[in-house]
């Protein structure tokens, strides 16, 4: 999971697209889960989560370490 732009309107935010939803793969549902992601398991090492919330919670952990 690499992202370097984390802006509203940027690239995983996908509201525009109608795309409300991330799809993520093993390991890095760890990171997101430490960042209070919820991820639902949908098999095969895949996760789904809510783009919104995704991009909500890495912009709060990345605050707080500024």
């Amino acid at each position: 999971m690499i992202e370097r732009n984390l802006y509203a309107g940027g690239g995983m935010w996908q509201g525009g697209y109608l795309m409300p939803k991330n799809t993520v793969g093993a390991p890095a549902n760890k990171i997101l889960e430490e960042c209070g992601v919820n991820l639902k398991d949908a098999g095969n090492g895949l996760y789904v989560c809510d783009s919104l919330i995704w991009f909500q919670r890495c912009l709060q952990a990345h605050a707080m370490q500024v």
